[in-house]
C-alpha cells in the first residue's frame, strides 16, 4: 500500500470559481492552473473546476491511467501511463488535435493556445496556435529530458544540461544566456524562462493502483538510483532492493509489484 496526498489549498482571484476545491477531493498527486484548476488523483482520475467556456471542465467519460496533466489558457491535457494523450476544452487552433500516431510521450506542456508533448526517444512534438513560432521546433532537436511552455514560448532541457527556447521572444524569453550549462530543471513563464543550475532534483517515483498489482515509475534519466521497499517506516527501516528488476516502458523504468500480502512502502535510493 501508499499513503494518499492531502487535499488541495487553494488562494488568489476566485472569478469562474477557480480556488472553489470540490468537497471532499482527496488523494491528489499532480496539480496545474490557467483559468481552471486540474488536479490528477493517485487512482490516475482527473477532476477539473473553474471556467468551463469551452468545456474545460468537462473531462472525457472514462478517462484514467493518468500520469501527468497540463493546463492552457482554455484547454486541458492529460499524459496516460500507456505512453498516450487526451486534451480536451479550446480548439480553435488546433491545440487539442493529439498528431496521429503520436505514442511513447513522457511528459507534457500546455502554452496559451499550443500544446508540446516529450517523447521517450528525446525528441519534442508541438502543435496549436503559431503566430510566434511556440510549435515550430528547431531542426534536429534530440537528447530531450524536459519541457515547458507558456504564454506562446516553448523550452526544452536537454540531457547535457543545457536549455533550448523558441516562440515569443519581445521580452528576450528564449534568449538562453550564452554558455548556460549544468542545468537540472526549468521553467517558462509567459515573458520570462527560469532555469535551475545544480544537482539534479530527486527523481519522482509515480505509483499507479493496476487492478490486484501496483505499477511503479520513475523517469529512466534517473540514473544511479535504485527501488526499494520496506514493510516498516521505523528510525531503523530495513530497505530492500526491488525484484524483479524494473523494464523501460514508454520511455520510463516500471515495475509491477502485487498489493497482497504485507503492506510495502517504496523510495528510490542513491
Amino acid at each position: 500500500s501508499f499513503p494518499t496526498r492531502r487535499s488541495s489549498d487553494l488562494w488568489g482571484w476566485n472569478g469562474y470559481g477557480l480556488t472553489n476545491v470540490p468537497v471532499g477531493l482527496s488523494g491528489v498527486k499532480a496539480i496545474a492552473a490557467c483559468y481552471d484548476t486540474v488536479a490528477l488523483k493517485s487512482n490516475g482520475t482527473v477532476v477539473v473546476w473553474g471556467d468551463n467556456t469551452y468545456g474545460q471542465r468537462t473531462v472525457p467519460t472514462g478517462l484514467s491511467g493518468v500520469t501527468a496533466i497540463a493546463a492552457g489558457a482554455y484547454h486541458i491535457v492529460a499524459l496516460k501511463s500507456d505512453g498516450t494523450m487526451v486534451a480536451w476544452g479550446y480548439n480553435y487552433y488546433g491545440e487539442t488535435n493529439i498528431p496521429a500516431g503520436l505514442t511513447n510521450v513522457t511528459a507534457i506542456a500546455a502554452g496559451v493556445a499550443h500544446t508540446v508533448a516529450l517523447k521517450s526517444d528525446g525528441t519534442v512534438v508541438a502543435w496549436g496556435f503559431n503566430n510566434q513560432g511556440q510549435t515550430n521546433v528547431p531542426a534536429g532537436l534530440s537528447g530531450v529530458m524536459a519541457i515547458a511552455a507558456s504564454g506562446n514560448n516553448t523550452v526544452a532541457l536537454k540531457s547535457n544540461g543545457t536549455v533550448v527556447a523558441w516562440g515569443d521572444n519581445y521580452y528576450g524569453q528564449t534568449d538562453v544566456p550564452a554558455g548556460l550549462s549544468g542545468v537540472t530543471a526549468i521553467a517558462a513563464g509567459q515573458r520570462h524562462t527560469v532555469a535551475l543550475v545544480g544537482p539534479a532534483p530527486p527523481p519522482q517515483l509515480t505509483i499507479i493502483p493496476s487492478g490486484a498489482n501496483v505499477i511503479l515509475r520513475w523517469p529512466t534519466n534517473a540514473t544511479g538510483f535504485t527501488l526499494q521497499s520496506t514493510t516498516n517506516l521505523v528510525s531503523l527501516a530495513v530497505w530492500i532492493t526491488n525484484s524483479p528488476a524494473p523494464v523501460v516502458v514508454n520511455g520510463q523504468y516500471a515495475v509491477t509489484n502485487s498489493t497482497s500480502g504485507a503492506r510495502k512502502f517504496y523510495r528510490l535510493s542513491q
